[in-house]
């Protein structure tokens, strides 16, 4: 039992380090992508289709980050 408690720990501990790799990599493009939309607003270059990508970065970062599970995003055109 001692055994299988240790494997599944040490599983366990890969698994929410891959998770918090993800994480950052994530707030980091929500970073990227907040500095580029502010660019090319002042450019007058923002389409409803981009919105429509920035409410999906938003809502995956909502559900990777916070843990809380926002409606499933549309992606039909």
């Amino acid at each position: 039992m001692e055994c299988w408690v240790q494997f599944l720990t040490s599983l366990y501990k890969k698994d929410m380090d891959i998770l918090k790799g993800v994480q950052q990599k994530a707030t980091i493009s929500l970073r990227v992508w907040n500095i580029l939309e502010e660019r090319l607003r002042e450019l007058g270059l923002i389409n409803p289709e981009m919105w429509r990508f920035r409410e999906d970065l938003i809502n995956l970062d909502k559900h990777l980050l916070r843990g809380k599970e926002e409606e499933e995003p549309d992606y039909s055109l």
